[in-house]
């Protein structure tokens, strides 16, 4: 009976060991339920001093990477941590970015007033979108010159991925390499 119980014991222990190292763990900018294909994203305009404060969740120039699968809906919110405006919209990369960003890629998706901005210490919730057309954009700020200051995250719509991505360990040279 001893043995019994030592060798369950034992393989509980490795099936538990197994199971948490197969687990995912996101950041806390995103969320997502493969079941549901929705993905929820929040967007923290300075998140932190880097890039002099014009950050999204403390990258920028590209340097966080979001990837979502064809066809999923995706939630935004929208915190902004700054004494100033920020807003976002999704656009396409272009060599040289834009100061002002006059409507967003796809239907819906931007903050609803993008060139006005989320005034400092707001929030903006309830912003959904659905990832229709595969590419490359970038989640930008929409008020001027932000985005030409950096401000903005890479979004990936792929119909190869099978579950949503949060990529933070790309540095802003290696986005400068990739271009």
């Amino acid at each position: 009976h001893r043995r019994t119980r030592r060798g369950m014991l034992i393989a509980a222990s490795f099936t538990v060991v197994m199971a948490l190292s197969a687990m995912r763990t996101d950041p806390e900018f995103m969320r997502y339920d493969a079941a549901a294909r929705c993905v929820e994203l929040t967007i923290i305009g300075r998140y932190d001093e880097s890039n002099n404060g014009y950050n999204f969740n403390g990258g920028f120039g590209g340097s966080h990477r979001v990837t979502v699968p064809l066809g999923w809906r995706v939630a935004v919110t929208l915190v902004n941590r700054d004494v100033i405006p920020h807003s976002f919209a999704l656009i396409r990369p272009v060599r040289w970015l834009p100061l002002r960003i006059d409507r967003p890629a796809l239907p819906g998706a931007a903050s609803r007033q993008h060139q006005v901005g989320v005034r400092a210490g707001a929030r903006e919730e309830g912003i959904e979108l659905v990832a229709s057309q595969p590419g490359v954009y970038l989640i930008a700020c929409g008020i001027t010159a932000h985005t030409a200051g950096g401000m903005y995250l890479r979004l990936t719509i792929s119909a190869d991925a099978s579950v949503p991505t949060y990529e933070t360990g790309v540095t802003a040279g290696q986005v400068a390499a990739r271009r």
